[in-house]
């Protein structure tokens, strides 16, 4: 297990790039908890982040990535070897921080493109603010996170740190919803759907209702 000392060594720091496809590297090495962070890729204008860290729980080496108020583990670089952890870095940084970027739809998966989410007239027309949250994610341009499912729908707060989220699911081929109230996550059935037009429906139902409901829950803490 290495020390903290020889973490803040660690001689491939000083082979990064102090920008990549628009990323700004900090190498501000801070501990979380258990959790030594090495350094952190920010691109501020669609606050997305990737960020790579030692946990010393687990004594695994590994990348979080942040894309709005979502986080998650990159499970393609989770070793335990700093030298793989190193290569790893090296062969896959680059595209990962490109995909964060940049939406192509030829890094989603057909089963979700053949649903038509990408040209859903109705999520084209969206609004880009309803109250206080922000549409940051739209149903054009869906996210790939992990277990199969992919955000397709994100309604934002960041001064509250709340969000509502639409997943779609290609193992389960659905679309389920989800509220977090200052990070913390809460599920919600009222979108539930199996087609785009059952999830029209429910964005028509309940919304904005929901938004509003989540912003008056916002002023009662």
């Amino acid at each position: 297990m290495p020390s903290k000392e020889e973490l803040i060594a660690w001689p491939f720091l000083k082979q990064l790039s102090k920008n990549v496809l628009g990323f700004e590297l900090d190498l501000s090495v801070k501990e979380e908890g258990t959790k030594t962070v090495l350094f952190t890729y920010t691109l501020q204008e669609k606050r997305c982040q990737f960020i790579a860290f030692y946990d010393e729980a687990t004594r695994d080496f590994m990348v979080r990535i942040i894309i709005g108020l979502t986080e998650y583990n990159d499970v393609g670089y989770i070793v335990t070897d700093v030298e793989v952890f190193e290569k790893l870095i090296k062969e896959r940084m680059t595209e990962t921080l490109h995909k964060l970027s940049v939406y192509e739809s030829h890094h989603m998966e057909s089963i979700l493109l053949n649903t038509g989410i990408t040209t859903w007239q109705y999520g084209l027309d969206l609004p880009q603010k309803i109250r206080q949250f922000e549409l940051f994610i739209r149903p054009s341009e869906p996210i790939k996170m992990i277990n199969g499912s992919y955000i397709v729908l994100d309604y934002s707060c960041f001064e509250e740190e709340s969000n509502l989220l639409i997943y779609y699911n290609i193992y389960r081929d659905e679309y389920f919803g989800e509220i977090r109230l200052r990070r913390t996550p809460e599920m919600t059935f009222d979108f539930d759907a199996k087609t785009l037009k059952e999830l029209e429906e429910n964005l028509k139902n309940y919304l904005e209702s929901t938004i509003i409901q989540l912003e008056s829950r916002l002023l009662e803490h």
